[in-house]
């Protein structure tokens, strides 16, 4: 999970990148919940 600005927070937006001890990924933002547990 992570902040986003309002203008890239909407689900199946793609190309956001983000900084993970310097090196920069681009992830696609989706709704919660992101993992759903086998029962």
């Amino acid at each position: 999970m992570a902040y986003v600005d309002a203008a890239h927070a909407a689900p199946g937006t793609e190309g956001v990148s983000v900084d993970i001890r310097g090196s920069h990924e681009p992830y696609e933002v989706v709704a919660l919940p992101f993992y759903q547990r086998q029962k």
